[in-house]
């Protein structure tokens, strides 16, 4: 441990105040030797001072003290030893003014004592010489930078005058160069001037000799105007005669239209009552079902947990998918079976067709013989004697044979009609045996009955069908075909549409989306929410569109068709249409614009023209002449 060495003494009160020269300095606790203090002042060597000094510097009032050279040792007996650099350090007066050999001075601590405590001074020196190093490189460095600010205020204020100067020169040289552009400008105007007034004189004969082209223009255009107008009114004369034919066959052709219309408006009505009462038939069946679906489904959620919850629904969408694909089946076989008995109809009709026409035939070749027969008759009644009498049996033989053929009353053949054994044509089709009414005939000449047709069960002929019956049936039967087809298109066009609309949705999520959307047209008309926005809207779609392309009349119909839709009072699909325009016509539907949001107000208004054009051809297909589909 090194004790503690006490700061130097410095002078109070100028160069020539001095403390005591000698400070008491505390032995090391190693020391051997016993410290006596002096009774007189030390040797100013033992107390260096820079009389240089002030009193409040923090410097150090000794300095060098590493050296052995600086202090007095009296080694020979008084004698003492200064270093040439500790003259340095004192004044000539200072000095003067020590006792010199003369002195009492008693040094009696060793030299091996003194040494640790100039290290120690050696060491506190050293700490303040790196102490004042800072402060020095800071003044060095505050120093340079003032010099550097000093160089930069001057070479900017050098490019500051330099700039001044070619602002100056640059300046001089535009005044230079404007002053020369307004000379060009002004002998430019000048020569520009000349031009001018002699273009002017040119323009002057040029329009003196347009202004008598002109006069003489003007009498020809007159004279022409003569002629074209009596030619536009021969024209126009021409146009009105022809006008008013067309006219004339317009107004003909439009009360045919009429009548023609009002025909179909009439077939038309009568269809759409019929399709009304089918549709509101199958509407209750619809919602008896549905309510005892519902029930169902209610008693299972509240008898049932989460698994059994779970296991339901799927049990439900397999029974579901499978009544679907039963249903498709089913739909497939009855279309293949409409199919098959449309085909059976018109083979039965063709057949039909061509027994007629046979039976009429056959009857011509009858009638035929039967004229031959009366000339025959007619003829034996003529000839000889000898021949009578075989002409008698002969012509009753016929006329017997002819009864019985007429009548189908005859049962004996006949071998002497000849005529009877006549091949018949191979280019007929026999009467089928299986023909209803078929009755083969007995008793009557083998030719004869190969050519028979059915009787009626009185026994007269068939009579064929008339062709207005034969019409009607077959119109009613196209009619009912036309319906199903109809139904099914429709039923189509709504999968289609639900499909494009994404996920098949079920029937509670469809009926949430109705009762939103009417709940939302509410909320519209009274005014109670505003700023609506595009998304909001509640637009007749299962799916909803992202812009005016998406709007088409397919999700239109396939939204007001849909089974489920809300049906108020058992209003049928044509009453569901009509409501649906009224509600979005454009006079009532622009009274809702001010409640919609500033932004999206026209692409609103072009989406609501899109659903009233699709509405429009919805409704136009269920007014036209064979409904909708036709």
């Amino acid at each position: 441990m090194i004790p503690e060495f006490p700061p130097p003494l410095v002078p109070a009160d100028g160069p020539g105040a001095y403390h005591s020269r000698y400070t008491p300095l505390p032995s090391p606790s190693h020391s051997t030797h016993t410290y006596v203090s002096p009774q007189t002042v030390s040797h100013p060597q033992r107390q260096p001072f820079t009389p240089a000094q002030g009193s409040g510097s923090d410097r150090q009032a000794w300095k060098h003290w590493g050296d052995e050279k600086q202090y007095a040792e009296y080694s020979d007996g008084g004698s003492e030893n200064f270093s040439e650099e500790d003259e340095t350090t004192w004044s000539s007066g200072d000095r003067d003014s020590f006792p010199r050999e003369g002195d009492d001075v008693h040094l009696q601590e060793p030299v091996h004592t003194t040494k640790p405590l100039l290290k120690r001074a050696a060491l506190r020196e050293d700490v303040a010489r790196k102490q004042d190093v800072p402060r020095r490189e800071e003044e060095t460095r505050k120093e340079l930078e003032r010099k550097r600010e000093e160089e930069e205020n001057r070479r900017i204020e050098m490019d500051t005058i330099r700039k001044a100067e070619e602002e100056a020169e640059r300046k001089a040289e535009e005044i230079k160069r404007i002053e020369e552009e307004a000379e060009r400008k002004a002998e430019e105007a000048r020569r520009i001037q000349a031009e001018a007034e002699e273009k002017a004189a040119m323009l002057k004969a040029r329009e003196d000799n347009l202004r008598q082209r002109e006069q003489d223009l003007e009498k020809r255009e007159a004279e022409a105007r003569k002629a074209e107008l009596k030619r536009k009114e021969e024209e126009l004369k021409r146009r009105e005669d022809e006008i008013a034919k067309k006219e004339a066959e317009d107004l003909r052709r439009r009360q045919e239209e009429s009548e023609r219309r009002e025909a179909e408006a009439r077939q038309k009505a009568e269809q759409e009552r019929l399709e009304e009462e089918a549709a509101k038939a199958k509407e209750k069946q619809q919602i008896l079902e549905d309510k005892a679906l519902a029930e169902r489904l209610q008693r299972e959620q509240n008898e049932s947990s989460w698994k059994e919850k779970e296991r339901a629904n799927k049990i439900r969408a397999d029974e579901e998918r499978k009544r679907a694909e039963e249903k498709r089946k089913a739909e497939e076989r009855r279309k293949a079976e409409e199919r098959r008995k449309l085909e059976e109809f018109q083979a039965a009709q063709a057949r039909a067709r061509r027994k007629e026409e046979e039976a009429k035939q056959q009857q011509a070749d009858f009638q035929r013989r039967e004229e031959e027969i009366r000339r025959k008759r007619q003829d034996s009644w003529t000839s000889e004697d000898s021949k009578a009498r075989s002409a008698s049996g002969w012509s009753s033989n016929t006329s017997a044979s002819a009864s019985s053929s007429t009548k189908s009353s005859s049962t004996g053949p006949n071998p002497t009609s000849g005529w009877k054994q006549t091949t018949p044509n191979p280019n007929r089709t026999p009467t089928s045996p299986s023909t209803p009414g078929y009755k083969p005939r007995t008793g009557s000449s083998s030719s004869y009955s190969q050519h028979q047709f059915p009787s009626s069960p009185s026994g007269t002929p068939h009579t064929p069908v008339s062709d207005a019956e034969w019409r009607r049936r077959q119109e009613e039967q196209a009619r009912a075909q036309q319906e199903k087809f109809r139904a099914e298109q429709e039923r189509l066009e709504r999968e289609r549409q639900t499909k494009e609309a994404g996920r098949i949705m079920s029937k509670e999520e469809v009926i949430r989306l109705f009762q939103s959307h009417e709940t939302q047209w509410q909320k519209l008309t009274k005014g109670e929410i505003e700023n609506v926005i595009w998304d909001a809207f509640p637009w007749p779609m299962v799916k909803k569109p992202k812009d005016v392309a998406d709007i088409n009349a397919g999700a239109i119909q396939a939204y007001v068709l849909n089974p489920h839709f809300p049906n108020n009072n058992g209003k049928g699909d044509k009453d569901k249409i009509k409501e649906q325009i009224r509600r979005w016509h454009p006079d009532r539907f622009e009274r809702l614009m001010p409640r919609v949001a500033e932004g999206d107000r026209d692409r609103v208004r072009e989406g609501a023209g899109e659903v009233v054009r699709g509405l429009n051809d919805l409704l136009t297909k269920f007014n036209g002449p064979a409904g909708m589909f036709g």
